[in-house]
């Protein structure tokens, strides 16, 4: 794989198509105009990364092309009621607390065209000493992602009945070892 910086370089030379996810040191997502992204692709191969294809999405996801979207989200949220958040969240786009509501409409709507910083975050949240992660859902490509970039973090999901209630285990042992 290509290395973030190198991948930049090349959308920045291409245009039109900017990178959108940093999935894994190595696993970048970039997001743009298809013909752009097209290019982009046929030059990160060129210089010598190890795969590139098209991901089946409907637009350009996390990326400046969204920024309209976002807007109209916000306006749409604006009057649902939400609480201030009781447990700690962290922005993948900031890599800051979300300290309230207000706030956290802020960082829903610009997540549409802001950048993921997967890696960065996961990063932190190891740093911080977060002892256990937990994919809820039916796969298991955050727990992939998450030990590329880190295998001495505890991840659990909730792909199969097993795993949910190994992952409940995990909890319960972690909440007693405090």
């Amino acid at each position: 794989g290509l290395s973030p910086e190198k991948v930049n370089s090349i959308c920045q030379q291409v245009g039109d198509v900017q990178v959108a996810i940093l999935n894994t040191p190595r696993q970048i997502i970039v997001s743009g105009i298809g013909s752009s992204v097209r290019r982009a692709m046929e030059l990160s191969l060129k210089e010598g990364a190890l795969d590139a294809y098209i991901l089946p999405i409907a637009t350009s996801y996390h990326s400046r092309f969204m920024k309209q979207s976002g807007i109209r989200f916000l306006r749409e949220i604006k009057d649902i009621n939400l609480r201030d958040p009781r447990i700690p969240l962290i922005s993948y786009l900031s890599l800051d607390r979300i300290p309230n509501k207000k706030e956290l409409k802020n960082v829903m709507a610009n997540q549409l065209s802001g950048p993921v910083l997967w890696v960065d975050l996961i990063k932190k949240l190891s740093n911080s000493n977060t002892r256990l992660f937990l994919e809820v859902g039916s796969g298991e490509v955050i727990s992939r992602a998450v030990r590329w970039i880190d295998r001495n973090i505890e991840i659990a999901n909730t792909a199969t009945k097993v795993k949910l209630l190994k992952a409940i285990e995990s909890y319960r042992r972690l909440r007693n070892s405090k």
